[in-house]
């Protein structure tokens, strides 16, 4: 058994036996001298006995002094030894005794002989006792001397120091990182933080056994964990170098932040410095997006764009520099940036910062050999005025900048309130225009076309008309916006010249004049592929005859992409139809250009027809200027817009071939339309100028015809 108190009681038994066991020798054996060796080593192994025992007693509460554990052993072997050697003698004398004493005294030697035995197995289950505990004296040498070798086998730097910070022991990893950072004779010390003794002093002074920091030092960053072993009174210091993983991190979060094109913060970015941001101190949010950038996309192409936005981003950055290790210019998306501007609540600020702004975008770009420039609309929301996240900053900005874009662009506006109205409202239109179609609110109203040289009606310009439910009729100039945004327009539009055309169809079927239907096309219908194909499809279905259809596309939209509209123009005009160049003054196409149009006919725009009425110099000669270059190109040319009999007669000296406007019709509903025609309405009003002029003009063009 291994449990001391059971031990002990055997022990005793064990011990009073051989006391009883000598003392009958000593009854039967003379001399009495040949005892007292026995005796003496009896007494010895009980003092050796009991010495072990307080040796050993201890284990499990504290340190065992095993050398002096094994020091009784050996004396308990050698005490052993000479005792079983006393005893053979005595055994042997026994012996010779009962051969001599007869049956009386061999009675006594065979007690003497258990007593021996008894005493024999004494000794080995103190000798059991002792292995058991010299097994788990080893097994813990063992693992003590596991863990001393994982200290010595850890690649990492492993320190143990004084609470002074004074190191008294380093495995071969902090040796080895001493040698890799060549700190020569500078000591294992110079590996830790200059601080570390003030370190310890505070941990020694918390409640906590262990810390954690981490610290840079000769160009590396160092995980450090320190352990206090207050039982040895030191410290252990467990050390990581951490650099790459910290490079790995910040790699890691410079994707995470930043944009990869320009290297600007991003979106992310931009959403937790707004985040941080103070309320005693204003910032205005300025969102910047660019002009007509898918046109500039489409031709420069992709690459040079990213280019340009580099070119941007190092434009700005000077005006919108960090402050600290807060970012001020961020690039939100596309061709979009945010800017924070600090502006102590001043609108005034705010517009300078704003203006600053596009001038600074305003010099031209050379990128790739090209010259570049750009056109940028601000919209600006302020902190914490207009909110304080960036997600209701940036939609308030964002609402800004719409309003801006509805202008014509170039410019900046700051957010109010009304403008969340505006928004909530457009909206809402959005909403109702995608159920319109499907519902039929949409109607035509048709505007007469009239020619100078015959006063006849000659086309009709087809205008959609949208009658909202629950709101009555809406103006073009509301929805027609909303709908090309919500990219709408080209599903009206389709409908538009499909009604435009069976409308046509029955004027021709009632014994009508050939007057042509007009027909806008939209900017994104002009784009789409499909637009072709969808035209011969209408015709095809309605069975309009092609001539008696004329498309109308803005000169804006012609200038896109020349090449392609060459090419549309082309394939439009091999289905037999009209076309018209509309708002025809106010883009940037050149006579070369349109010389390679293959239209019948420009539109002038009305604004400079209305300059006419004011006696505007530049308008006059620009309506010249149209009329001459149409006329040099074999092309008709229409004034739009007309409204006074002073602007007909202007138009006409000018050799102006078709007019349009409110003098001679408003835009009408098809019946109402049909029955001008049919009666000459234009012709009968007795009190106008404009209608005794077209009655000469008629007549006039009845006698040439006689």
């Amino acid at each position: 058994t291994i449990d001391r108190e059971t031990f002990r009681r055997r022990f005793d038994a064990n011990d009073s036996d051989i006391t009883r066991g000598v003392s009958m020798l000593a009854d039967c054996l003379v001399p009495e001298d040949d005892l007292q060796p026995v005796r003496q080593y009896c007494v010895k192994i009980n003092k050796l006995a009991e010495d072990l025992d307080n040796t050993l007693r201890v284990y499990g509460e504290s340190p065992v002094d095993w050398d002096r554990a094994r020091e009784i052993l050996v004396e308990v072997s050698a005490a052993g030894r000479q005792v079983n050697a006393d005893l053979d003698v005595l055994a042997a004398s026994i012996r010779e005794a009962v051969s001599i004493g007869g049956r009386h005294t061999r009675e006594r030697v065979e007690t003497v002989i258990t007593a021996v035995l008894a005493f024999s197995v004494l000794l080995a289950g103190i000798a059991v006792f002792v292995g058991y505990l010299v097994s788990a004296y080893l097994r813990e040498a063992a693992e003590r001397h596991k863990l001393a070798m994982f200290v010595e086998r850890n690649p990492n730097p492993v320190l143990r120091l004084t609470p002074s910070g004074e190191v008294v022991y380093a495995n071969p990893g902090a040796l080895e990182l001493v040698s890799y950072l060549q700190l020569g004779d500078a000591g294992i010390e110079q590996v830790l933080p200059d601080d570390m003794s003030e370190r310890l002093h505070d941990l020694l002074l918390s409640d906590q056994d262990a810390g954690r920091f981490e610290y840079t030092r000769h160009g590396l960053t160092v995980d450090c964990t320190v352990r206090y072993l207050p039982e040895h009174g030191i410290f252990h210091c467990y050390l990581a170098d951490v650099t790459e993983r910290k490079k790995a991190e910040a790699g890691l979060r410079q994707q995470a932040f930043h944009d990869s094109l320009t290297g600007l913060p991003n979106r992310r970015y931009l959403r937790e410095t707004i985040a941080e941001l103070d309320d005693s101190q204003p910032v205005a949010v300025v969102l910047l997006n660019f002009d007509r950038f898918h046109r500039l996309l489409s031709n420069v192409g992709p690459e040079t764009v990213d280019r340009l936005l580099r070119e941007v981003a190092g434009r700005l950055a000077p005006i919108f520099p960090a402050r600290g290790s807060q970012p001020h210019l961020f690039r939100f998306e596309g061709d979009t940036f945010v800017m924070l501007a600090p502006t102590e609540g001043h609108d005034e600020m705010t517009a300078q910062a704003a203006q600053r702004v596009l001038e600074t975008l305003w010099p031209p770009f050379y990128v790739d050999g090209r010259e570049v420039f750009l056109s940028a609309s601000i919209g600006v929301s302020m902190f914490p005025r207009d909110g304080r996240q960036a997600p209701e900053l940036v939609h308030n900005a964002g609402m800004a900048l719409h309003a801006v874009k509805q202008t014509g662009g170039g410019a900046y506006q700051i957010y109010n309130a009304d403008m969340s109205a505006y928004a909530t409202a457009r909206m809402a239109m959005e909403g109702d225009l995608r159920d319109a179609l499907k519902n039929e609110e949409f109607f035509l109203h048709f505007q007469p076309q009239l020619d100078l040289g015959s006063a006849n009606v000659v086309a009709a310009e087809a205008l959609l008309r949208w009658n909202r439910a629950g709101h009555g009729l809406v103006s073009p100039g509301q929805f027609i916006p909303v709908a090309e945004e919500a990219g709408l327009i080209s599903a009206m539009g389709d409908w538009v010249l499909e009604k435009s055309c069976r409308s046509a169809v029955e004027w021709q079927k009632n014994n009508f004049p050939p007057v042509r239907v007009a027909v806008n096309i939209s900017a994104r219908q002009f784009q789409s592929p499909e637009l072709v194909g969808r035209v011969r499809e209408i015709l095809a279905q309605t069975g309009l005859r092609p001539d008696l259809l004329e498309l109308e596309i803005t000169e804006s939209s012609t200038m896109e992409d020349v090449e392609r509209t060459v090419r549309i123009l082309e394939q439009l005009k091999g289905l037999g139809v009209t076309l018209a160049i509309d708002d025809f003054g106010t883009g940037f196409s050149s006579m070369s250009y349109l010389s390679r149009f293959p239209v019948d006919r420009l539109k002038i725009d009305q604004s400079f027809v209305q300059g006419l009425l004011k006696h505007d110099d530049r308008a006059t000669a620009i309506v010249s200027a149209v009329i001459t270059l149409g006329h040099t190109l074999n092309l008709k040319v229409i004034g739009e817009g007309v409204e006074t009999e002073a602007q007909l007669l202007k138009l006409r000296q000018l050799g102006c071939d078709e007019i349009q406007g409110f003098l001679f019709s408003r835009p009408v509903p098809d019946p109402e339309f049909v029955g001008f025609v049919q009666e000459g309405r234009w012709l009968t009003d007795q009190n106008s100028f404009g209608a005794a002029l077209l009655r000469s003009i008629g007549m006039r063009s009845s006698a040439d015809a006689a």
